[in-house]
Formats: C-alpha cells, structure tokens, sequence
C-alpha cells in the first residue's frame, strides 16, 4: 500500500514533465528555425547593402573625375584670361586719365 502511494505522485509529475519536456522541445525547434530564418535574412540584406555602397562608391568616383576634368578646363581657361589680362594691364594703364 505505501508502494501504491509513491507510485501515484510519481506518474503525475512524470506526466507533466513529459508534456512540458515536449511542449520545450517544440518551442525550442521553432524558436531555433525563427532565428534562422532572421539570420538569412540580415545576410541577404548584408549583401545587398555592400553591392549598393560599392555601386554609389563607384559612381562617386565617376562623378568626381568628371567634375576635376570640368574644374582643370575652367582653370586653364581662367589662367588664360589672366595672361592676356596681364598683357592689356601696362596700355590700359597708359590710356588713363590724370585728373
């Protein structure tokens, strides 16, 4: 009789561990799928994120070399427009009035 009574107490708790044991393992599985499925995903976000900066980098670069050309012409035409500037300076000069 006294078996009996330690035996009762047992299969009870025995059958509640069986069920939270599996309840946990499901959880478990579906937690570890969702983490995977995330990592994946902020992956293939990685990857398109260094594909967009590498694109913008490159254009960035295209865009500046342009824009030096543009400033090296407007330079150059600028040091122009200064040689005959200074070329004019001493007639202008002279064809001033004194007041």
């Amino acid at each position: 009789m006294l078996a009996m009574a330690l035996v009762k107490p047992v299969e009870w708790w025995s059958g509640w561990a069986d069920f939270l044991g599996v309840t946990a393992a499901i959880l478990g599985g579906i937690l570890a799928l969702v983490a995977l499925l995330g990592w994946t995903f902020s992956w293939k976000a990685g990857k398109l994120k260094e594909e967009a900066l590498e694109k913008y980098k490159v254009e960035s670069r295209e865009s500046i070399a342009k824009a030096d050309a543009k400033a090296a012409e407007a330079n150059k035409a600028a040091a122009r427009a200064n040689e005959g500037a200074a070329m004019e300076l001493p007639f202008s000069a002279s064809r001033r009035t004194v007041a």
